[in-house]
């Protein structure tokens, strides 16, 4: 039985795709799968990451435009997990990124 600490931290390195042990303990249905269950999760995260980075970076988006900084902040978001509850300094390396 894993302890509440592990099963966070397998979750987190579920959520950042570094570690997928975290799906045995994710249920299946006939709907939908324990993969999928998991990509909704990742798929808010990023969300929420992207929204974030439009803030903190407001002149840079507006002058590369939606698709482009969408894209490289992706690219961003897969390399850089945040690992902060703070989402307020997430981005400090975004310019060493570019």
């Amino acid at each position: 039985m894993l302890t509440l600490r592990e099963c966070q931290e397998k979750l987190v390195q579920g959520l950042n795709n570094q570690n997928d042990s975290i799906l045995k303990f994710i249920a299946n249905n006939p709907a939908i799968s324990a993969q999928e269950h998991l990509a909704i999760y990742q798929s808010s995260i990023k969300g929420a990451l992207q929204k974030v980075l439009k803030e903190i970076y407001p002149v840079c988006h507006k002058l590369v435009g939606e698709d482009f900084f969408i894209n490289m902040i992706n690219g961003y978001i897969d390399e850089h997990p945040s690992r902060s509850a703070d989402l307020a300094s997430y981005g400090a390396n975004l310019a060493a990124y570019i």
